[in-house]
């Protein structure tokens, strides 16, 4: 994790024999596939925290739970983390099980949430522009 005046970075190394995700639309239900998932509690309460997962093809599910699901918390799927931009990078391929493949590498598995009031574009070859407003 990094941060700067303008993001927050998160970038993950990751090693899977069997790389694979069917989903491809934001704030799709992603957990099940293959995924990268990110949480954020500012006071550490359980309570009021930001959830991000990422799937194999790039896939965003964002959301806001304002307390746990097993204290009968829904999630907040129409919450989004403005100016998200994130990027994988398969090195092998997916949706071919029982082959042996590396998974995702620390430089391929990017998250970026643009603090700048200006919102500007974080340049990366890997990195898809998802619209957060």
């Amino acid at each position: 994790m990094l941060w700067d005046d303008e993001a927050f970075y998160v970038a993950a190394e990751m090693d899977e024999p069997d790389v694979w995700a069917t989903l491809t639309e934001r704030d799709a239900v992603i957990f099940r596939d293959n995924d990268f998932e990110i949480f954020i509690d500012p006071d550490g309460d359980t309570h009021a925290y930001y959830e991000l997962e990422v799937n194999a093809l790039a896939t965003a599910w964002d959301l806001l739970l304002i307390k746990p699901y097993r204290d009968g918390g829904p999630a907040i799927n129409a919450w989004d983390i403005a100016g998200l931009k994130v990027g994988v990078d398969v090195r092998g391929t997916r949706q071919q099980a029982r082959r042996s493949r590396r998974g995702l590498d620390r430089r391929d598995c990017d998250a970026v949430e643009d603090r700048s009031s200006k919102r500007r574009r974080i340049t990366s070859r890997r990195s898809r522009a998802i619209d957060g407003a």
